[in-house]
């Protein structure tokens, strides 16, 4: 198989992840829904990992602490996803934004900031699109819809921090094991402590059968879109195959949200210029 088919895979396995997240959570708890999320996966890599690697990961105290940035930014997520799909699916990309800051500081890539080069060029207009992208997809003339944009706002936020907060640790940790190993190590952390904060805030953890099978499919979809996304990074270069396979599943989640969730807030004037900017934004972003 070429990396053009893993990529396929990978995008079908990503929009199946995002699309039947988005029903969960209309459903039950976001952080309900990433204890078991958490659970669920770190299963499904452990066993992949030793169907490859012949043997079980090994554990690295630091990677495991690190579990607490995935646990914020991807309970954020969902909690952000609880409230719109297509706007999330768009603006968790920015995360990357983080990602590429934080390579500037500590690794030394400081062309990544430069106004004067190519990749410095990209990010600013990339920045002050998304920023405008924001501005058009926030208007709204209703307070209760104002309201809840704002909630979004505050949960999509601590997405993109975490997130690219999380992908930056990545970098690391997967040149000195795979990215099965690092997800497990994680997945020591998450699931125990978000079981903790799920007894504490007295939520329900009872789930039943119809989400049951949902989140056995969306960890299923993400350890699909994990092993498929490195195997064609193993092909190509992450630089020319990221910003392909971030549009395209924005693109792909964006429709879903439109087909299966009737998320027509996106589908007027102001509403389709943001996303377009979005969408521009997060290509020149990916591609510095």
């Amino acid at each position: 198989m070429n990396w053009i088919s893993f990529l396929g895979i990978n995008l079908i396995a990503a929009t199946v992840r995002e699309t039947v997240s988005k029903k969960v959570v209309n459903h039950i708890d976001p952080l309900t829904a990433f204890f078991y999320f958490s659970l669920f996966i770190s299963v499904w890599l452990f066993i992949i990992h030793l169907i490859i690697y012949k043997e079980p990961p090994r554990i690295e105290p630091d990677v495991v602490l690190s579990g607490i940035v995935s646990l914020i930014g991807y309970a954020s997520y969902l909690k952000a996803v609880s409230y719109s799909l297509s706007k999330s699916i768009l603006f968790q990309s920015y995360s990357v934004v983080v990602t590429i800051l934080l390579a500037a500081v500590f690794l030394g890539e400081a062309s990544l900031l430069n106004p004067a080069k190519t990749e410095g060029i990209k990010l600013i207009i990339g920045l002050l699109l998304a920023l405008f992208s924001l501005k058009f997809l926030m208007a709204t003339h209703s307070k209760k819809v104002e309201v809840q944009q704002k909630k979004w706002l505050f949960y999509i936020l601590l997405t993109i921090l975490f997130m690219g907060l999380g992908s930056f640790f990545n970098v690391f940790f997967v040149r000195i094991m795979p990215i099965t190993s690092v997800f497990t190590n994680q997945a020591l952390f998450m699931v125990p402590v978000s079981f903790l904060l799920l007894k504490l805030l007295r939520k329900n953890i009872s789930l039943s059968r119809n989400n049951l099978s949902f989140l056995t499919v969306t960890s299923v979809a993400q350890a699909v879109a994990y092993v498929s996304f490195f195997k064609a990074s193993e092909m190509v270069v992450v630089s020319r195959l990221f910003p392909i396979q971030q549009v395209a599943l924005v693109i792909t989640t964006m429709i879903c949200g439109f087909i299966f969730f009737k998320e027509r807030e996106l589908v007027n004037k102001h509403k389709i210029i943001g996303s377009i900017l979005g969408i521009i934004g997060i290509i020149l972003i990916a591609g510095a």
